[in-house]
C-alpha cells in the first residue's frame, strides 16, 4: 500500500498527539464528576484523528473509505460524550435519558450504516477522487440523520452550560465559560466542512480543532481545578437538605420549593412556582405569620398532614443596592426536641408536685414532733428549742420575756373518780382555752402530764399577771360547764418570773416560775403568784 503524506494528514497526527497528552492528564482524574465522559471523549476524537490522518495518506479510493469508517465512530462519539460530560459536570442529569445507553442508538446506527455503506448507499452514495489524493464523500440522507443528532446533542450542551450560570456560584463561572469556548472550535470546523467554507477544501478540520479545546482542557486541569473543584448546582443542593427550604421573591411569590417542604406539607400540585405564598400557606396560618413576622427565628406547630414542630428561620435576601429581592424560608424539624423538652417538663412538674408534698410532709412530721397530740399545743422539746432564742432577743431588744407555770389543781383526784379518758378530755378543753385566750405572740406548751408553760414575749409583769389570771378566771368554771356538771370542777394554779427582773438564763427563769408556783399551790391553789410577788394578784374584773 503507497501512502502521500499532506499538510492535513500531519496535522491530524499532531491534533492526536495533543490530546493523548491530553488524556494523560484527565485519565487519572477520571473518577471525578465529568471524569468519565471527558476521557472517552478524548478517546473519541483520537480515533477521529488517527482514522482521518491516514485516510488523508492512502493513496486508493478503498484503502480512504475503509480509513474514514475507522475513525466514524469517533467522530459520531463525539459530540455524545461532550454531551455527557456537560451533564455530568453541571449537575443537570435530568436533561439527559434514562437510561444513559439511550443516547447511543443513532450513533451506533450510524457506524452500522458505515460499515455496510456498499450495501444500501444510504451514508455515502458515491466518492471521487480528486486532485492531490482528497476523496470527496457525496452524502446521503443518512449522513444528515448524523449531522443534525450531533448538532443537537451540541446545541443542547450549550443550552445547559448557559443555564448553569443561573445555577451555580460565580466563583465556578470561569469553568463554564471555558467548557463554552473550547467547544465552539470543534464545532465551527464541522459546520465549515457540512456548509463547504473549510480552510481545508473537501476535508474536515473539526479533529484539528479538537487540538485547541485539548490544549484548553489541559489548561483548566492544571490552573482551573477542572475535575477537581467540581461545582455543585445550588437546585441539587437544596433538593437534597433534610431541612425543608421555601423560597419567596419580592412580591411574597413562590420562586422555589424542596422536597422536603413538599412532602412535610403533603402538598400535590406541581405548579407551585409564582403562587403567592398566602395561597400555599392557607391552610397553616402559624406558618404564614412568619413570612411576615418581625422575629427572624419562630417555633411552629403544623398540625397536618403530619403535626410536627418545627424552627422556622428566615433570611432576606438584597441585592448589591441593599433592596429587597425575595425570603428565604428554612424549617427544621424539631418534633423530637420539643417532644423531649415537654416530657421534661412535665416530668419536672411531678417532681415539683412531689417535692411539694414532701416538704408538706416534712412540715407535718416536724409539727408533730413538735406537738403535743392530745392538746395540740408545742411540747416541751420545742419549748427547749423555742427558750433560748426568745430568750436572746429578749436580751438583744432589751425587751421583757414573762414565763407562766400553770398546774391543774386536783387533777389526780379527777383521773381516780371520773378515769383517764375524763382527764384527758380536761386537757383538750384547757389547750383549747389556752389558744383562744392567748396573743398570737405567745407560745403555750404541755410540760408534762397536767403542766403547762406560757412565754410571753415583751410582756411585762403586770400584763403577763393580768393574762394568767384571765386564765385562771375562764378556767375555773370550764370544766364542770363543758361536762354538764357531771365532772368535778378543776381549777388551775400559776406561777411567774420575768426576765430580766427575776433571773438572766432559761433554767433561773424556769426556776423562779416554778417556786412562784409551789407558792400559789402552798396558798390555797387556784390562784396566780409571782416569783417574789411584787405584783399583787388582781381579780380579772379589777
Amino acid at each position: 500500500m503507497q501512502w502521500q503524506v499532506s499538510v492535513y494528514a500531519l496535522a491530524l497526527f499532531a491534533a492526536a498527539g495533543i490530546m493523548l497528552v491530553a488524556l494523560m492528564f484527565v485519565w487519572p482524574r477520571r473518577r471525578a464528576i465529568g471524569g468519565r465522559p471527558l476521557a472517552g471523549l478524548l478517546l473519541a476524537a483520537i480515533l477521529w484523528s488517527v482514522g482521518y490522518a491516514f485516510e488523508a495518506m492512502a493513496t486508493t479510493v478503498t484503502a480512504k473509505v475503509v480509513f474514514g469508517t475507522i475513525g466514524y465512530p469517533g467522530a459520531l462519539a463525539v459530540p455524545v460524550f461532550f454531551f455527557l460530560f456537560v451533564v455530568e459536570y453541571t449537575q443537570s442529569e435530568k436533561w439527559a435519558p434514562r437510561p444513559r445507553w439511550l443516547v447511543w442508538i443513532v450513533p451506533a446506527f450510524c457506524v452500522l450504516a458505515a460499515v455496510t455503506n456498499s450495501f444500501h448507499h444510504q451514508l455515502w452514495t458515491e466518492f471521487v477522487m480528486e486532485p492531490n489524493n482528497i476523496l470527496v464523500y457525496k452524502h446521503g440522507p443518512l449522513f444528515f440523520l448524523v449531522i443534525g443528532y450531533s448538532y443537537l446533542l451540541l446545541l443542547a450542551s450549550i443550552g445547559i452550560l448557559l443555564a448553569a450560570f443561573g445555577r451555580h456560584d460565580a466563583s465556578y463561572r470561569n469553568q463554564f465559560i471555558l467548557a463554552l469556548v473550547l467547544a465552539f472550535f470543534p464545532i465551527l470546523g464541522s459546520v465549515a466542512y457540512v456548509f463547504g467554507f473549510s480552510p481545508l477544501p473537501d476535508q474536515d478540520p473539526a479533529p484539528i480543532a479538537f487540538s485547541i479545546t485539548a490544549i484548553g482542557l489541559t489548561w483548566g486541569l492544571l490552573r482551573q481545578g477542572l475535575l477537581t473543584v467540581v461545582p455543585i448546582a445550588q437546585e441539587s443542593v437544596l433538593q437534597n437538605l433534610h431541612d425543608a427550604v421555601l423560597v419567596l421573591d419580592a412580591a411574597n411569590r413562590v420562586a422555589m420549593v424542596n422536597g422536603a417542604l413538599v412532602r412535610w406539607l403533603g402538598l400535590t400540585r406541581t405548579d407551585l412556582v409564582g403562587l403567592p405564598v398566602e395561597s400555599l400557606l392557607a391552610p397553616w396560618p402559624g406558618l404564614l405569620h412568619t413570612v411576615y413576622s418581625s422575629r427572624d427565628d419562630t417555633d411552629v406547630f403544623i398540625d397536618h398532614p403530619t403535626p410536627r414542630y418545627v424552627d422556622v428561620r428566615r433570611s432576606m435576601v438584597t441585592d448589591e443596592r441593599d433592596r429587597l429581592r425575595g425570603r428565604v424560608l428554612v424549617l427544621r424539624d424539631v418534633n423530637a426536641l420539643r417532644l423531649t423538652e415537654l416530657e421534661l417538663r412535665d416530668a419536672n412538674e411531678k417532681l415539683t408536685a412531689q417535692l411539694a408534698t414532701i416538704h408538706t410532709l416534712q412540715d407535718g412530721l416536724r409539727e408533730q414532733a413538735l406537738r403535743d397530740p392530745l392538746t395540740g399545743l408545742y411540747n416541751r422539746r420545742y419549748l427547749e428549742e423555742t427558750f433560748g432564742r426568745e430568750l436572746a432577743r429578749a436580751a438583744r431588744e432589751r425587751t421583757p420575756l414573762s414565763l407562766v407555770m400553770i398546774d391543774l389543781d386536783n387533777f389526780k383526784r379527777l383521773n381516780d373518780e371520773h378515769g383517764h379518758a375524763a382527764g384527758d378530755q380536761v386537757l383538750r378543753w384547757f389547750g383549747d382555752l389556752l389558744r383562744a385566750r392567748l396573743r398570737p405572740g405567745d407560745i403555750a406548751c404541755r410540760y408534762g402530764g397536767e403542766e403547762f408553760i406560757v412565754l410571753m414575749p415583751t410582756a411585762s409583769a403586770e400584763v403577763a399577771m393580768e393574762r394568767a389570771e384571765q386564765l385562771r378566771y375562764a378556767f375555773t368554771p370550764l370544766v364542770a360547764t363543758a361536762s354538764g356538771q357531771r365532772l368535778t370542777n378543776v381549777t388551775l394554779s400559776a406561777g411567774m418570773a420575768v426576765f430580766p427582773e427575776d433571773a438572766h438564763s432559761a433554767s433561773e427563769l424556769r426556776r423562779c416560775a416554778d417556786v412562784a408556783l409551789y407558792a400559789a399551790k402552798r396558798s390555797g391553789r387556784n390562784r396566780v403568784s409571782a416569783y417574789g410577788q411584787r405584783v399583787p394578784a388582781q381579780s380579772p374584773e379589777q
